[in-house]
């Protein structure tokens, strides 16, 4: 009788990666519990995979690892052989993330772990060779020595596998402070200002990511305190980006990061995670220092995500587009002179050539990456550059398109919402604020039951029935988002239904949100998402949520469930602000009286357009059903008197914010409630 681990199991997947692996001679599992079971049976190690559909090096190893029938026999004859799909799946990627950190330090994609048959990790990496290069062994080599090992010294790779889980359990552990951190603003941005890069933008070595919860975190408190150099370095920052190669100037859209300082030539992956955030804080940028720039990426952003990201069934938004395009890294996105002169006049051609720094020798691999120079001001001939762009577009269209992950995450649909909302209230774009709702609608039609329990995932018309904390907080935020914007108190009733289901489920002893539910199935321990990496982690957005659910409410549940999370995390909060960057804003939130605009008799907007033409940091907009008319700044249960007039209302702002501000800036940490 055929075991089912002598034959690939991936065919019937809703997964789009895994899909992409069906016909792999690879006897892939997924990860269920008959590939788990057998490998205890057959007292087998797993070699577990981990990856995504839109993954370069991913597609560089199945061509040369997976596919090769000698390597997968090896595979085959002596492991059981799982692969999961890192956005179906991320606690399992979480858990074996940080394996590898404590193996080799370091993770990344694809993740390759050989686990015992009881799931605990012995030997990590990421990207294996088919022959020893890149100072990498050779994946046959790998698996040779794994099992002769595992034949002749399996006791001791069961106790060293045993020690190692128990470590990495602890590392988890933390014991609730008694006491909530002060808030550390200064602190949270001098970390980054140590990694501007002053020349080029950006923070940190190369490769260069957008960063948007750090360039969020940034703008905010530099305008809370006015330092104005680091409010330099995130415009400075933004203005790259909008420059560079990592935004696509002819198809719109941000690229995943930069592989140089310079933001020129990007990993030519585009995520969902990354745009739906940059709309909302370009937007932002927008309102603080207005750039053409800026209004451009984002209008060219939100064009991208209609035309080639949006699910016609459901309106919701896809996962990613991949990098590769017939098995070549950007040749998507990159033009030969020649290409160019095929598609363009001779006049256009030379304006585009000047504009764009194209070149006959090319800036990758001898084609072009289009990009502008760092500061131009725009000049007579951008709508003529506009239309080049839209013909560039178009042409560019009848190439091999890249692979789309169809996937709808509804985490990154929520942030979808939230920077959609955001960018049409501030840019004053209605049809960008209706998109939002009508997703929001359709994601709580969809993915929300009745008792406010999220579903993570829709793919191939399949739901997934895991839930994680990140899509709860992101849809809360997103709901809240939508109330702020448009007054409607539907999203405000939503968001807290969702969220009083979130703590429900998702936290744990000490007050803060594991990533899976009580009772889920994870292998090892339940991760706590802490840091704020692409995207906001859960507690970080839990914590802004109820601190402003708090503000506009006063109902002392969310205080608690704040300072449960505070408590919880303070470690981070008190020794490394800037790495919590969601955390360190909604603590500074709490500390200064969750200050509130309550907003009420605006009938003709006017009050709410002076609120969205400006950046007003960890102001919350409400409108209460009762009380004077007018706009009323409140911290905590003291409202200023309402005014009711444009002039009146700029001022109690202004006022407000150098107030706050001369308290920000004193030495050492912040205490202020």
């Amino acid at each position: 009788m055929t075991s089912p681990i002598d034959l690939n199991r991936l065919g019937e997947s809703s997964s789009p990666y895994l899909l992409q692996h069906k016909d792999n001679p690879v006897h892939w599992q997924p990860w269920d519990d008959a590939a788990l079971a057998a490998a205890r049976e057959l007292n087998r190690p797993i070699l577990l995979s981990v990856g995504y559909a839109t993954c370069h090096w991913c597609h560089v190893m199945a061509r040369e690892c997976f596919e090769d029938p000698r390597i997968a026999a090896q595979m085959n004859a002596d492991f059981v052989c799982i692969k999961v799909d890192r956005e179906q799946r991320p606690d399992i990627d979480a858990v074996y993330q940080g394996a590898a950190q404590a193996l080799v330090g370091h993770g990344g994609w694809p993740l390759t772990v050989f686990l015992t048959p009881d799931l605990e990790p012995f030997h990590a990496g990421t990207y294996f060779p088919p022959t020893d290069r890149h100072e990498l062994p050779a994946l046959p080599r790998l698996l040779a020595a794994l099992t002769h090992s595992w034949s002749t010294r399996q006791t001791e790779i069961r106790h060293n596998a045993v020690q190692l889980t128990d470590a990495i359990r602890s590392r988890h552990v933390a014991e609730a402070a008694s006491e909530l951190p002060p808030p550390e603003p200064v602190g949270a941005m001098a970390m980054w200002m140590h990694e501007y890069d002053a020349e080029h933008g950006g923070f940190g070595p190369v490769p260069k990511f957008p960063q948007p919860p750090v360039l969020s975190m940034m703008l905010e408190l530099s305008l809370l305190t006015g330092r104005t150099k680091a409010l330099d370095a995130v415009h400075h920052t933004l203005a790259a980006m909008t420059a560079g190669g990592i935004f696509d100037h002819i198809g719109g859209g941000f690229h995943r990061y930069s592989t140089d300082a310079e933001w020129l030539v990007p990993h030519f992956e585009k995520m969902l995670y990354d745009n739906a955030q940059l709309l909302g804080l370009y937007a932002r940028a927008q309102v603080n220092r207005p750039h053409p720039a800026y209004l451009r990426v984002i209008r060219d952003t939100v064009a991208w995500l209609q035309a080639e990201m949006r699910d016609a069934d459901t309106g919701l938004f896809y996962a990613a587009q991949d990098a590769d395009a017939d098995h070549r890294e950007g040749i998507f996105h990159t033009w030969t002179l020649d290409e160019l002169k095929q598609a363009l006049s001779a006049e256009d051609l030379a304006l585009f050539v000047r504009s764009y720094g194209i070149s006959e020798a090319g800036n990758f691999e001898g084609r072009n990456i289009p990009y502008r120079r760092m500061g131009e001001e725009p000049g007579p001939d951008e709508e003529r550059l506009a239309a080049i762009r839209r013909t560039l577009n178009t042409a560019r269209g009848q190439r091999t398109r890249p692979e789309t992950d169809t996937k709808l995450l509804t985490d990154w649909n929520a942030l979808t919402i939230a920077g959609l909302a955001e960018a049409g209230r501030r840019l004053d774009v209605p049809e960008w604020l209706a998109m939002a709702a009508d997703n929001a609608r359709t994601l709580l039609d969809t993915m929300v039951d009745a008792d406010g329990r999220v579903l993570h995932c829709q793919s191939k018309g399949q739901r997934e029935h895991e839930r994680f904390a990140d899509d709860a907080a992101q849809l809360a935020w997103a709901l809240l988002m939508l109330y702020q914007t448009t007054g409607q108190a539907q999203w405000l009733a939503e968001a807290e239904r969702i969220a009083e289901r979130m703590f429900a489920d998702f936290m744990i002893e000490g007050g803060a949100l594991a990533m899976t539910p009580a009772g889920a199935a994870v292998p090892l321990q339940r991760p706590v998402p802490v840091f704020d990496n692409v995207a906001p982690s859960a507690n970080g957005m839990a914590a802004r949520l109820c601190v402003a659910l708090y503000g506009l409410s006063s109902d002392e549940r969310w205080r608690a469930r704040a300072e449960g999370i505070f408590r919880g995390l303070a470690s981070h909060l008190a020794h490394a602000p800037g790495s919590v960057p969601m955390l360190t804003l909604a603590r500074l939130g709490l500390a200064t009286g969750t200050p509130h605009l309550q907003l009420k008799g605006d009938d003709d907007g006017a009050l709410a357009r002076i609120f969205w033409s400006g950046m007003h940091p960890l102001l919350t907009l409400g409108y209460p059903d009762s009380g004077p008319a007018g706009a009323s700044l409140c911290a905590g249960t003291n409202c200023q008197p309402p005014v009711s007039d444009a002039p009146a209302l700029l001022a109690t702002l202004a006022g407000w914010r150098e107030t706050l501000a001369s308290t920000l800036n004193q030495a050492g940490p912040v205490r202020i409630g």
